[in-house]
């Protein structure tokens, strides 16, 4: 049997990672990967939300080159 659910993008990376521990459940690998990469897009908004509301305050490129 096939299911088609629809979750709200701050949810979905949370119920992927519950079904994914259930044997029975099959997950597609695009839909996986896509929940993470929307789950990661949300993060990285809410953090530059955080830095334009001066909260926090972002590396700039040059320091992140020279901590490699």
């Amino acid at each position: 049997m096939r299911l088609v659910l629809e979750v709200e993008d701050e949810k979905a990376a949370f119920l992927i990672e519950i079904l994914s521990h259930f044997d029975f459940v099959k997950l597609d690998d695009a839909t996986v990967e896509k929940a993470r990469i929307i789950d990661d897009l949300r993060e990285s908004v809410i953090e530059v939300n955080r830095a334009k509301h001066g909260e926090i305050e972002l590396r700039n490129a040059q320091e992140l080159l020279d901590e490699l």
